[in-house]
């Protein structure tokens, strides 16, 4: 069931406007796309839905924006690239061709660049001079969270760009958070989002590190840290920890040809080897079923393995043997560009920050030591569904880190 300003976006959607739907994490985004698409399939409307991230397009059961755009990092000349699809024909033109909607998640995270290349190579390949060649535009995010990675230099974000104003007619605010049941966590959250953390805020922030994230089931936190190296590390060593030899489990690919390898072969979510031990902590990487809270970034402790399925015990108290599924990347469904069968499953004693965007983690010890970026103390935070089954250690009020542009953008939209 939608709320009032969800049946909004859809009710745009639907008269053609190309809308920016926004706001804080855990208000239903994800939901309102699947009722688009649920409307646009009833219609036979060619749609394809994209994230700027792996991550995100996993978990709306689409493809990285990338990967439906065909033009690799996008570093040619427009025209060259319209060249080339038009030359080659084949599923990259036809997408251009066909597709009436576009969906673009996690919009706070598109490099500036890459877009504007895009849709000026949208409107040569299909040789309409209108915005994105005519293609409707449905995008979503909230630029209070990560933005692009650009090293060395602040991020530069697309509602900055002259390219703005010629893809949105239409912003939407959805405030209805969902992910969230405790209202003193969410606006705990909402402060922490905007920038506004005062000395009683930080107080119940710290407070948190005296939280006991022990539970019934066993599932132990997943740590969230700022950097890559201290993941990596924490993975191998708690692992490591645990007796026995390590079962491994390799995926099996498919690519309907070289140049569907070197276009996707990095985009699977899915992990190429997963190593796993009796014990392990592990996160589910697909939505399974959402009466029983088995969605994407369910936490859970490996209880057995068999061959090619793995028994997991789950923090929501649901134990379930967890199978090989199939990952799409590409090309329609009746005809895929790329796959990977997989066990749907990622260690999950630690993740990035930037890895975890998009993810509703059920138990969760955040480090904000060495916290770098825009939004990214936010994301961690709002990661959670429940402020007792957090814990946040490192924290001061300097973590986090609000980018005036962006400030900017909303005080005026």
């Amino acid at each position: 069931m939608l709320n009032e300003k969800q049946r909004a976006a859809l009710d745009a959607v639907k008269g053609g406007e190309n809308v920016f739907v926004t706001g804080p994490a855990g208000v239903g985004k994800s939901l309102l796309i699947r009722k688009v698409l649920e409307w646009a399939e009833g219609l036979h409307m060619p749609v394809h839905v994209t994230a700027t991230t792996g991550v995100a397009a996993a978990i709306v059961d689409g493809t990285t924006l990338h990967a439906w755009g065909g033009i690799g990092l996008g570093e040619r000349d427009a025209r060259w690239y319209a060249k080339k699809l038009r030359g080659r024909g084949g599923w990259a033109y036809a997408r251009y061709r066909q597709t009436k909607l576009l969906v673009i998640d996690e919009l706070s995270m598109a490099d500036v660049t890459y877009m504007a290349k895009l849709e000026h190579v949208a409107r040569l390949v299909r040789r309409d001079s209108r915005p994105f060649g005519g293609i409707q535009l449905m995008l979503l995010g909230d630029f209070y969270q990560l933005g692009p990675v650009q090293k060395g230099r602040r991020p530069q974000f697309i509602f900055d760009s002259e390219l703005w104003e010629k893809l949105v007619s239409k912003t939407i605010h959805l405030t209805e958070v969902y992910r969230q049941a405790d209202p003193q966590f969410v606006d705990l959250l909402q402060r922490v989002r905007v920038g506004d953390v005062g000395d009683d805020l930080s107080q119940i922030i710290r407070s948190s590190t005296e939280h006991s994230l022990v539970n019934d089931a066993g599932v132990e936190p997943t740590v969230l840290y700022c950097r890559n190296v201290d993941v990596d590390r924490a993975n191998k060593a708690e692992l490591s920890r645990l007796p026995g030899e390590a079962a491994e489990f390799k995926a099996v690919d498919f690519f309907a040809s070289r140049a569907a390898q070197q276009l996707h072969g990095g985009n699977f979510t899915l992990p190429a080897t997963l190593q796993l031990k009796i014990g392990a902590q592990v996160m589910l990487l697909r939505n399974l079923d959402q009466d029983a809270k088995l969605v994407n970034g369910s936490r859970g402790v490996v209880e057995a393995l068999g061959s090619g399925c793995v028994t997991v015990r789950f923090a929501a108290g649901t134990t379930r043997v967890i199978e090989a599924h199939e990952q799409h990347i590409g090309g329609t469904p009746q005809k895929r560009l790329a796959s990977r069968k997989q066990i749907p499953l990622r260690l999950a004693y630690a993740l990035t920050i930037h890895k975890s965007q998009g993810l509703s983690i059920d138990v969760l010890d955040i480090d904000l030591r060495g916290c770098f970026a825009h939004g990214q103390a936010y994301v961690a935070l709002s990661r959670a569904t429940a402020f007792k089954a957090t814990r946040i250690k490192n924290f001061t009020k300097g973590a986090v880190i609000v980018d005036e542009a962006v400030a900017s953008f909303y005080a005026n939209h």
